[in-house]
């Protein structure tokens, strides 16, 4: 239990902090850093997993639909 609450404190932190840190970033640079992501990403929940989920959410919140329309997810 424990455990789990720790793992999700530490999920958040690291969302946050790379969140703080990709928005400044124009579209394509979320493009290029998610794409950096998905390729060295070894496992979920990991750091790399975590950005690409921070550069889909930003470019989402932005308006921008360059990931749905070019890696649809069926």
């Amino acid at each position: 239990m424990e455990t789990e609450y720790f793992l999700e404190n530490q999920y958040d932190a690291v969302y946050n902090q790379l969140c703080l840190a990709y928005r400044p970033k124009s579209d394509e640079e979320l493009t290029a850093l998610w794409a950096y992501h998905q390729t060295h990403h070894k496992q979920r929940g990991d750091r790399h997993w975590i950005g690409f989920l921070v550069c889909e959410d930003l470019l989402r919140q932005r308006g921008n639909t360059i990931l749905d329309r070019t890696y649809p997810k069926n």
